[in-house]
Formats: structure tokens, C-alpha cells, sequence
């Protein structure tokens, strides 16, 4: 799975729109869609947002490993 696939997934898991996300991590929908389509990419603060606020690992949200959240 590749970050925008992931990003896109953790929405739909979380049962957010594009708009919701946006507001809670405040970024516009347009930069989550893009985001979702491969389009572009976020910033790494943004990113880090992104993975804190769906409590995974940053390494995972981009694809690095796939284990989405590290041990306690």
C-alpha cells in the first residue's frame, strides 16, 4: 500500500469526509484529495499530523513497514 491508498483507507475507517479531516488536521479538502490521488504530497509536519491524529506510525502511513503502530 502506498501513502495516498493508506491516508485514504484510515478516512474511510474513521467514517471522515475529505472535509472533516480537513478541518480536524486544518488543511484545506483539496489538499486531502490531492493527497489521496497521488497528486502531491504532504509536508512531513503535515504527515505527522496526519499519523498522530490516527494513532499510527509515520513510518507506516508513508509505507515503510507495515506494521502500523509500534509497541507500547
Amino acid at each position: 500500500m502506498t501513502f495516498p491508498s493508506r491516508l485514504r483507507s484510515l478516512r474511510r475507517e474513521h467514517h471522515l469526509t475529505q472535509e472533516e479531516l480537513g478541518e480536524y488536521i486544518r488543511y484545506s479538502s483539496t489538499s486531502i484529495r490531492k493527497w489521496e490521488l497521488g497528486r502531491s504530497l504532504p509536508s512531513i509536519d503535515a504527515a505527522a499530523e496526519l499519523a498522530e491524529f490516527f494513532s499510527v506510525s509515520l513510518d507506516w502511513l508513508v509505507g515503510l513497514t507495515d506494521i502500523r503502530r509500534p509497541p507500547d
